[in-house]
């Protein structure tokens, strides 16, 4: 095939020789981003931006292969941004334009910049979709849903576990204090009614309640317990895994950016959901060690994964261009990025705060326990000061955990409005099944500690059994030859065995 000039245009046998990226860049120009020219220079242009970016090509080289090239989308940017003369040419003859005269970024940046600046919705949509749905998908959206629904509820009654505490406290001590002021000249009246007392009754002769305080909140605790332990685990898998996808210098995907938003917002919500809830965990009177270093392992790891995602959102050629010029260009990233900012000097006074007080409750604790002459005022500021601390933590807790929710569903719905069609993180994959399914467990926990307390309160024969644990003795080998043992001193007895016969264990 005999080479072309295509800088001269009298020996150039193709009409498209005159075609000019100028006389493009005029038409895409128009105002109106309903034309045909707009939407074509969108279509086409987009295309070819989203291929760059998921290629990850350097300034000067090829936009994309000779092979690729979307002819179709082509043909309409050229058809409908020329003028009317332009038109008798071929796919093939298009495709050749194209592929030695505009396929360089050098040439084709300012057709996309002006068709950015003139139709910004337009081209976002017709940008390949770049996001990762294992960190911003529909499953792990539920997944935060139930836990900021649950943690909700563990909240409210627990705030109405305490209210009832303080008031049958006031109420028992208004009692004491009026039987103390009447002093001993109604202590006669009294007596027949204490001689007249029966004996207290066993707890399976007490009348049953259906609302049994103390069975509620039993129950209460032991699911408390399950759901703490299973966002205990959840929350250390996904603040590392998003330390990991931060840290990794070998991962260059498109989209790194905006994952890393949805990573932010996740380590800060599961993170959140442990502290809400931390004062009411049973656990951490078991193993509060094991509890508390687990929250401040979490804490710095929160703060190395704002800071390492902080140095990378901020270089500019990290960022792809729906990323730099679609979302953060709308402003929907700006508060996001201010908490990512100050959330390292947040969590470091937290520690302070947080270490310093438990520090000041365990040294001060022992001293009030056998002081005998310790100030009424100093147990009372002692204990203002404690619950203070208390409240600011669940507080700030359930604000965040709901401030999070939010901004991640927000993030969501803003970028499924400027993608488009090409939005895809609310299709359910394996990964999105899997992030729901991993909570099932937990309410199969939850029904059984329900069962075992409802069968406690309605005292139903065999039910308490049915889900209470077996003792140690009798679990697996201990179990078997507690049970050959007595099976082989039931076969003396019934033998007349002397104490020197033996029964061999064969026979049972």
């Amino acid at each position: 095939m005999e080479d072309v000039d295509w800088k001269k245009p009298g020996p150039n046998p193709l009409v498209t020789h005159n075609i000019s990226l100028k006389g493009l860049e005029y038409h895409i120009g128009r105002p109106d981003c309903t034309s045909d020219c707009s939407v074509a220079a969108t279509k086409f242009l987009g295309y070819l931006r989203g291929t760059q970016d998921i290629l990850d090509q350097t300034h000067g080289e090829k936009w994309i292969a000779d092979w690729d090239i979307p002819v179709y989308q082509l043909n309409d940017f050229i058809y409908f941004c020329t003028d009317d003369n332009f038109t008798n040419y071929t796919l093939g003859q298009a495709a050749d334009w194209f592929t030695n005269k505009a396929n360089k970024r050098s040439r084709l940046d300012h057709l996309v910049n002006r068709t950015l600046n003139v139709c910004p919705t337009q081209f976002c949509k017709s940008l390949i979709w770049e996001g990762n749905p294992d960190v911003s998908g529909i499953g792990i959206n539920v997944a935060f849903v139930v836990q900021a629904v649950l943690a909700s509820l563990f909240l409210l009654f627990y705030i109405g576990f305490y209210i009832s505490d303080v008031v049958d406290v006031n109420r028992h001590q208004e009692a004491q204090e009026q039987f103390d002021l009447q002093g001993n000249r109604n202590l006669a009246d009294h007596q027949p009614d204490i001689q007249g007392q029966q004996p207290e009754q066993t707890d399976a002769q007490k009348p049953t309640k259906l609302l049994d305080p103390a069975t509620l909140r039993e129950t209460a605790d032991d699911c408390l317990e399950v759901f703490w332990s299973t966002c205990y685990v959840f929350a250390f898998t996904f603040v590392i895994s998003a330390l990991i996808l931060n840290v990794d210098d070998t991962n260059h995907s498109a989209g790194r950016i905006y994952s890393g938003y949805f990573g932010y917002l996740g380590a800060v919500h599961s993170i959140a959901v442990l502290i809400c809830l931390w004062p009411w965990f049973p656990g951490r009177h078991k193993y509060p060690a094991l509890t508390f270093s687990g929250l401040l392992v979490l804490l710095c790891m929160m703060a190395a994964v704002s800071i390492t995602f902080f140095n990378e959102a901020k270089l500019t050629a990290n960022k792809t261009t729906f990323e730099a010029r679609c979302l953060e260009a709308g402003q929907s990233t700006h508060y996001v990025q201010h908490l990512v900012k100050y959330t390292p000097y947040a969590v470091f006074a937290l520690i302070l705060l947080w270490g310093g007080s438990l520090l000041i409750i365990r040294i001060r604790t022992p001293k009030m326990a056998y002081q005998q002459n310790l100030k009424h005022t100093d147990l009372t500021l002692y204990l203002v000061l404690t619950g203070i601390l208390g409240g600011f933590l669940v507080l700030t807790s359930l604000v965040l955990v709901w401030l999070s929710l939010g901004f991640f569903m927000y993030l969501r719905q803003k970028v499924a409005e400027l993608a488009g069609t090409s939005y895809k993180e609310n299709e359910w994959g394996f990964g999105q099944v899997v992030a729901v399914v991993a909570w099932v467990p937990l309410l199969g926990q939850f029904s059984a500690i329900v069962i075992c307390g409802l069968a406690k309160l309605f005292l139903v024969d065999g039910a308490k059994e049915l889900f209470k644990p077996v003792p140690k003795d009798q679990r697996g080998t201990a179990r078997v030859l507690a049970h050959a043992l007595k099976k082989r001193h039931h076969q003396k007895q019934q033998h007349g065995s002397t104490p020197g016969e033996r029964v061999p264990l064969a026979s049972m």
